[in-house]
């Protein structure tokens, strides 16, 4: 016999975990603004060239040689903490914390092997070091004299790169310090987010994208641009319905399961109000580090001041312990 919940569906439709149709019309929209309003090729060539990604923020403490140094050993350590967790480490256990009126049932997952490029803090993660890898190598290539190596799209990936990753770095520290946190710790649920693996991929993420943008020598952001953050974000929102019965099946307890309580589509109107809000943080994320990138252009590349730009922000996302 199929048993009714209080809100009269059938117990199997509300363990689906299929995103209301409300929530599926959002994002469905929302994504093709987003695709109809991406910067062309052109505007792009405009403004992702070969002296905009090399000049240094501040010349007279960087060389374009330490500047590619630099970005490449940023870009290895994101790529050597990302293989230890994917590879070599058993993981981590999610012990999934939702709403009270939620219709999920709460599981233990055990992030594992491919499971650890699921959270967003991971796509952020790679996004960054995707453009350290890339701009590392514009920077020693230009220094060695074979610019001609340099392919059009390496240009155009670096600032695109740059434009997603570096506001996304600074969301996701903050979300961790002002909702994972607090949530985690009033649930009492057993938790790793002080580990040295959280430390890097929610704290020098915004370390590492800040001091690209304030003392190293980072692209220039664009608030026409906005689509792109905005594109990958529903990307990610798509992603994560699609893997919610896949994270299931590696929980304690069957049906679909969320990372994050706030991706939840069992909470009617609610997942999709949380979607409009989550689009709202991404903007203003986007807009925030592109304020913080026009105040540290007047700076007029002072060291103490920028240092103290990245010290600031960073004291205000990051979270280093309960």
């Amino acid at each position: 016999m199929t048993s009714i919940t209080d809100n009269g569906k059938k117990a199997e439709e509300v363990a689906s975990g299929i995103p209301p149709w409300h929530a599926q019309l959002f994002i469905g929209s929302l994504l093709a603004i987003s695709v109809q309003n991406l910067p062309s090729r052109a505007s792009l060539d405009q403004v992702a060239t070969i002296e905009a990604l090399t000049a240094p923020v501040l010349p007279n403490v960087f060389s374009l040689k330490s500047l590619g140094i630099v970005r490449l050993s940023i870009a290895a350590s994101i790529w050597i903490v990302m293989f230890f967790i994917a590879v070599i480490s058993d993981g981590w256990k999610i012990h999934t914390v939702y709403k009270p009126q939620t219709k999920l049932k709460k599981s233990v997952i055990h992030m594992k092997g491919i499971r650890t490029f699921f959270p967003f803090t991971s796509w952020s993660w790679i996004l960054l070091g995707l453009y350290f890898s890339i701009n590392g190598y514009i920077a020693l290539t230009v220094e060695a004299g074979a610019p001609e190596k340099i392919q059009p799209w390496m240009l155009r990936a670096a600032s695109i790169l740059f434009e997603i990753s570096a506001p996304f770095a600074l969301l996701v520290s903050a979300v961790i310090r002002y909702a994972i946190w607090p949530a985690v710790l009033k649930s009492g649920k057993p938790h790793a987010l002080d580990s040295f693996r959280n430390q890097m991929m929610h704290n020098m993420n915004a370390v590492y994208a800040l001091s690209e943008m304030a003392l190293l020598g980072g692209p220039a952001m664009n608030f026409s641009h906005i689509s792109l953050p905005c594109f990958v974000g529903c990307c990610y929102i798509l992603f994560a319905w699609s893997a919610a019965h896949f994270l299931g099946k590696a929980g304690t307890t069957p049906g679909p399961q969320y990372q994050y309580f706030f991706l939840d589509t069992t909470l009617g109107k609610a997942t999709t109000i949380s979607l409009a809000v989550l689009l709202v943080v991404l903007m203003t994320f986007f807009a925030f580090f592109v304020g913080i990138s026009a105040l540290v252009n007047l700076s007029g590349g002072n060291l103490i001041l920028n240092s103290l730009a990245v010290i600031l922000v960073s004291s205000l996302v990051c979270k280093v312990k309960a």
